[in-house]
């Protein structure tokens, strides 16, 4: 009996019948929880992946945004909001606009800039508590998962034919105390400006060195401008070094007639003593082979990104990296009747809108879509009596008015307009209401499908004493909530001219195009003020594409 019973307790534990079924009860488990693992974790990798092209995406959105106006992280919001669903678990983003060091101009800092760190980057950052299918049999019912991206404008150039008209009379002549330069004057400090947007807009298809304008590689294509207008013989001595140019009394270019495309010429007057003005700098001639017919150039940077020094543009501007200070200076006005006043810009205008259309012209014949800008940089003090127009009954040039004195030193409703239009007083040409004729003359160029950057450089809050006539119904400007709309001469100010000058940007109804500079603001004239490094970066990243950064940028 005793024998029995070991044999039975001896047969059970060597029988292996059913453990198999153990064995594989736990393979099972351990299969489904690698399964689990693999599926719970793919589907974290798909959201992770949706969320990064999500971040990417918003950020890219909200950057084109971000030097136009303040809703750059709204833009990306929204982005996200309509792009992610219920797929992707609880979302939380984190949108900001941060200033980053990489991208203001030196000799500026995001902490020493004006205003002190100004948003000039998008950054995203998206996660999500992700839920899991067969991991939360193990415990695990979500996986935290996670994206950032950071994008600002500064990219690739987009196609533009841009027009700078610079404020070249008496006053930019005196030292800037604003100046992010020190000791530099107004001049030389608006050219720094320039010099800084031209360095952030690569002008070539794709990053291509040694683009010309008269080749369909240039994308971005310059031409500067300045008043007073100059004689055309002296014209080189702003490009060359040479001399101080004359200023000669204004010449008053015909308005372009919409849609038309006639390239831009110098206009000729002749009287007692014949001579011929332009407003242009970077003219067209035989030996200028990187400046197309219109007067435009896109040769203004090396193969390695810097300045290049034989660029007629970059003579003219300077180079501040080689401590190159630009030839274009205040032209002398000694030899005026009235050295006091001598500020009128309409001309400057039509003139540079002229060359713009012949421009895009030329830029569609070479299947380039371009568009047309004008950046214009003044205190907006348009203040020229009578005395700086041709004073004999002259013959214009191609496109010119025939004009003459208008017959009075006083700025009263009386004085009639310049010989040879007979049109409503302060309207273009006439030596009354000069602010307001600029004001036209911009609204002129944004109705032919011209951007217009209003840079309000040292602008008074009280002035334009040639517009103290009675208003025709045609200056009245209502064109928006920051738009300052004019209902009698009293509000025709400079600060307010720069800003009915400026374009808005389409997504608003107000002027996000105009700038004011710190001394600007020191006379009560303000929108969104910084100094002008930091103007013209702004101004040069709406001209190119966003760009996604490194999230280590800082």
């Amino acid at each position: 009996m005793k024998k029995n019973c070991k044999s039975f307790v001896r047969r059970a534990l060597d029988d292996q019948r059913g453990q198999m079924l153990v064995l594989v009860a736990l393979g099972m488990l351990v299969l489904m929880g690698v399964a689990g693992l693999t599926i719970d974790a793919g589907h974290a990798y798909l959201v992770r992946d949706k969320l990064q092209s999500t971040a990417d995406a918003a950020a890219l959105a909200g950057a084109d945004s971000v030097y136009t106006n303040s809703s750059a992280a709204s833009v990306a919001s929204q982005y996200v909001t309509n792009n992610l669903s219920a797929g992707e678990g609880t979302v939380t983003p984190n949108i900001t606009t941060p200033c980053l060091n990489v991208l203001i101009p030196a000799p500026s800092t995001c902490a020493n800039s004006t205003p002190a760190n100004p948003p000039n980057a998008v950054k995203v950052n998206l996660t999500a508590a992700v839920p899991t299918y067969f991991m939360r049999l193990f415990g695990f019912t979500t996986v935290n998962v996670g994206a950032t991206a950071i994008a600002s404008m500064q990219g690739l150039a987009q196609p533009w034919n841009v027009a700078i008209i610079l404020d070249a009379t008496g006053s930019m002549g005196s030292q800037d105390p604003y100046c992010p330069q020190s000791g530099s004057t107004a001049e030389q400090c608006a050219m720094t400006g320039i010099q800084t947007m031209l360095l952030s807009v690569h002008p070539c298809a794709g990053g291509q060195a040694g683009c010309t304008s008269s080749s369909a590689n240039a994308k971005f294509r310059v031409s500067l401008f300045s008043f007073p207008n100059v004689p055309v013989t002296q014209v080189a001595d702003d490009y060359n070094c040479k001399g101080t140019p004359t200023a000669n009394v204004y010449s008053l270019p015909a308005i372009p007639a919409s849609g038309s495309t006639s390239a831009y010429t110098p206009f000729a007057y002749s009287g007692t003593t014949a001579y011929t003005a332009t407003y242009q700098i970077t003219p067209h001639s035989a030996d200028m082979t990187n400046i197309d017919a219109n007067g435009f150039t896109s040769d203004y940077l090396t193969s390695g990104g810097a300045l290049n020094s034989s660029s007629i543009l970059v003579k003219a501007i300077g180079n501040s990296s080689t401590s190159t200070k630009g030839c274009l200076k205040p032209p002398s006005t000694s030899s005026w009747p009235d050295s006091k006043y001598m500020t009128y810009f309409a001309g400057a205008i039509y003139a540079a809108q002229t060359a713009l259309q012949a421009e895009q012209a030329a830029t569609t014949a070479l299947g380039i879509n371009a568009n047309n800008a004008i950046i214009f940089v003044s205190d907006g003090q348009a203040n020229m009596p009578y005395d700086g127009f041709p004073q004999k009954t002259s013959t214009a040039g191609t496109g010119g008015d025939s004009v003459t004195s208008a017959g009075t030193t006083k700025y009263t409703t009386t004085a009639a307009n310049l010989t040879g239009v007979s049109t409503k007083w302060g309207t273009y040409p006439d030596s009354n209401a000069d602010c307001q004729q600029a004001i036209m003359a911009a609204q002129y160029a944004q109705n032919a499908g011209t951007r217009f950057y209003a840079v309000a450089y040292g602008s008074e809050s009280n002035g334009c004493v040639t517009d103290d006539g009675t208003l025709g119904s045609t200056q009245v400007v209502v064109t928006g909530t920051l738009n300052v709309p004019i209902t009698s001469a009293s509000q025709v100010v400079p600060c307010v001219v720069m800003e009915d000058m400026a374009s808005p940007t389409g997504k608003v109804a107000y002027p996000w195009y105009f700038y004011t500079d710190q001394s600007s603001a020191a006379n009560g004239c303000t929108n969104k003020t910084m100094d002008l490094n930091s103007i013209f970066g702004a101004i040069g990243a709406t001209f190119t594409q966003s760009r996604l950064l490194l999230n280590t940028a800082t």
